[in-house]
């Protein structure tokens, strides 16, 4: 999936040739040019804010004379007029707030095992995951059923492995069931070169502080310390997917039987925790005109 044309991805680095270094330019292309999702749209994201700043007249990318323990994204004296602005951009997407990455660890650790009882059955796996509720005062907290830590006990590891050579994996999937883990396994016969994962679960999240935007954005605050203390400090928020930074600018539903926290909420609580360090978070969302409502 590609956010940018090829031909559009191309302009903007032919453009941006200038403010690039070899090293910076080889690793955007490595990561535009990688299959993994998490690795392409954020670059074409990151791309397209370097390429956006620079044409308002000055850009250094990843200044080194900044002073912090990373260089920060970049540097203009044109992006606001009369002010130096110091910015980093970060990439936020449904996976990084449903457990998507907990749910592929563990999904990677089953295949490995079906992989050492058939060869290269493993590729051929597929899983979804289920969640639970629970009533938290008079609120319905959800969660998907899934450790980052997980590990197949030798019971699950028998009732998979006779699933495998019995060939029961013909005629249906087989459900796994430990303590706070659950999930359901099915085969394909077209092998993934990563397994792939679901859930019913839409992305959630219950805290103001413990989710990812708000880690993403805290970890680019402490990036953006240092240097000169009258440049401002922007954070460039980039949706790549990412249902709560879809809600911003927009209606919100909310229901008395949910305990969420939403897209903005937690960038306000963000920027009045953090206002004598960060000036602004820009929100970032692509938009496709073939979908624009008239």
């Amino acid at each position: 999936m590609s956010l940018f044309s090829r031909r559009y991805i191309q302009k903007m680095l032919n453009e941006l040739a200038a403010h690039l270094s070899s090293e910076k330019r080889i690793d955007l292309i490595r990561r535009l040019d990688s299959k993994r999702l998490n690795q392409n749209m954020p670059a074409e994201m990151e791309l397209a804010v370097l390429w956006s700043v620079a044409n308002t007249g000055d850009l250094v990318v990843e200044p080194e004379w900044w002073g912090g323990n990373r260089n920060p994204d970049g540097y203009s004296e044109s992006l606001v007029e009369g002010k130096s602005v110091i910015f980093d951009i970060t990439a936020v997407s449904n996976g990084s707030v449903s457990q998507l990455d907990d749910m592929k660890k563990a999904a990677d650790r089953v295949c490995q095992f079906a992989s050492s009882v058939k060869k290269k059955f493993g590729k051929h796996l597929n899983f979804h995951f289920f969640e639970e509720g629970a009533i938290t005062r008079r609120y319905n907290k959800r969660r998907v059923l899934v450790k980052a830590d997980y590990e197949l006990s030798k019971t699950q590891e028998a009732r998979i492995r006779d699933w495998i050579d019995s060939r029961s994996y013909e005629t249906g999937p087989i459900q796994v069931h430990e303590q706070g883990v659950a999930f359901q396994i099915g085969y394909s016969k077209t092998p993934h070169m990563t397994p792939l994962v679901s859930t019913s679960m839409p992305p959630e999240c219950y805290s103001l502080t413990k989710n990812p935007i708000y880690a993403a954005m805290d970890d680019k605050r402490r990036q953006l310390r240092g240097g000169d203390k009258g440049a401002l400090r922007l954070i460039f928020l980039v949706d790549v997917g990412a249902d709560l930074l879809h809600q911003i600018g927009g209606y919100i539903h909310r229901s008395w039987s949910q305990e969420r926290t939403y897209g903005p909420e937690i960038i306000q609580n963000f920027i009045r925790r953090f206002s004598s360090e960060i000036d602004a978070i820009v929100v970032l969302s692509a938009w496709d005109t073939r979908f624009r409502e008239s």
